[in-house]
């Protein structure tokens, strides 16, 4: 009897790939034993019970469809005709788990439902089918992510955002390793049956039940916390706001500002969005400790003469390892690729480890991209008015990079 203070209802992880029909009839008979009776199987890899007196019930998996088209769920319900065929036998109905029928019967005496392996063979090959094609989707999807990883945008993800990229690769993977698996019991199930041997519906499956279980407690945990993380991605709550450069934070500054490309007096730009073209935004990553996003637009005076006159943006990473900075470099470009997409010759910079400098056919926009150990900067300018040009700002640029 079932005491006061017990829910009357209870979830259970599922110790068992959806598709082992073996270990899942073996498991729910197993959970009657003990007072446990199906209501409901979800497509989280959870079960729910409901508690009643302790008996011995047995379950069987029937597909749930012997044709149709593997885009589209099973009926949530077999048809009346083949639950009332069922019920004549004392079999009822319980649930729908994923390409199967779920039924339960606790008559001794009551007939099973297949009685001919080779027979119930046949009925399992849309699951076959359905299994196949869950497994070639998910390959196929992490190959596409991976080939992602390799591109400019790709990798500047994972540099910004390596915690999402994580949960990410994970829950790819354990969909991919589950429909594996899936794709094995099937395949394996049906293979035993067209030998015209009996499934065995005592499986033992408590052998690999602890692995999987922790499997699926951790695809769970994942969910919630891969929301958070695409929400922070989205929102950027962690991010500073654009702040209005100072003087002190120029000088803190790893790179050279304005201020250093020419002799003379800085005068800001002011007018419309002076808040931006003027601002500095510093954030961190696991993979990247230092992150800088640096705007400056305004102009170098000597007197009544216009040394130089631009706007210039600089992206700065302080990566954790060398090879990082270095495969950074093409990803800033394609950042920037529509604005500058003519490569050019720098000239020597000693002490750096890569460099790279494009330039617009139009003359308007200039990039330079440098690398030095684990770091990496990003330069791109517009069109500069004054008597300075973009090639004799080159080393004064890497020189406040290299001395920093």
């Amino acid at each position: 009897m079932m005491k006061t203070s017990e829910r009357p209802t209870v979830r259970r992880l599922a110790p068992c790939p959806p598709y082992d029909v073996e270990a899942c009839e073996s498991w729910l008979g197993d959970m009657a034993e003990q007072g446990l009776m199906l209501e409901r199987w979800t497509v989280i890899f959870e079960a729910r019970f409901r508690r009643e007196t302790p008996r011995p019930v047995r379950y069987r998996l029937t597909a749930a469809r012997l044709k149709g088209n593997v885009l589209f769920i099973p009926p949530g319900r077999p048809d009346a005709g083949e639950e009332a065929l069922y019920e004549e036998a004392g079999w009822h109905f319980v649930c729908r788990q994923d390409e199967f029928y779920i039924y339960a019967c606790d008559d001794p005496a009551a007939p099973e439902l297949h009685t001919d392996p080779a027979v119930q063979a046949l009925s399992l090959k849309m699951a076959c089918r359905s299994a196949v094609f869950s497994f070639v989707c998910w390959a196929i999807v992490i190959a596409l992510r991976s080939s992602e990883l390799f591109s400019g945008d790709g990798f500047l993800n994972l540099v910004e955002h390596p915690l999402t990229a994580l949960v990410f690769a994970f829950c790819y993977l354990s969909l991919m390793l589950t429909s594996l698996q899936n794709l094995y019991c099937i395949f394996s199930l049906r293979r035993k049956l067209k030998r015209g041997l009996p499934p065995d519906h005592h499986k033992n499956w408590r052998w690999s039940a602890p692995l999987h279980r922790c499997a699926n407690g951790l695809w769970r945990l994942a969910l919630p916390f891969l929301i958070v993380l695409l929400f922070c991605v989205i929102f950027h709550p962690d991010r500073s706001a654009y702040l209005r450069n100072t003087e002190a934070e120029k000088a803190a500054m790893p790179f050279a500002t304005m201020e250093d490309l020419a002799e003379g007096t800085f005068v800001p730009y002011d007018g419309d969005g002076d808040a931006f073209y003027n601002s500095v935004e510093t954030r961190r990553t696991l993979l990247a400790p230092r992150i800088i996003e640096f705007r400056e637009r305004g102009r170098i005076v000597q007197g009544d003469h216009v040394l130089l006159y631009t706007y210039m943006t600089v992206t700065y990473y302080d990566t954790l390892l060398p090879l990082l900075a270095r495969l950074l470099a093409p990803a800033l470009h394609g950042q920037e690729e529509l604005l500058a997409d003519v490569p050019l010759t720098a000239p020597e910079l000693p002490g750096m480890d890569a460099v790279y400098f494009y330039g617009s056919e139009s003359g308007a926009f200039w990039q330079l991209i440098l690398v030095q150990d684990d770091r990496v900067m990003s330069v791109l300018m517009t069109a500069m008015h004054g008597e300075k040009t973009f090639s004799e700002l080159i080393p004064r640029i890497a020189a406040g990079f290299d001395q920093s």
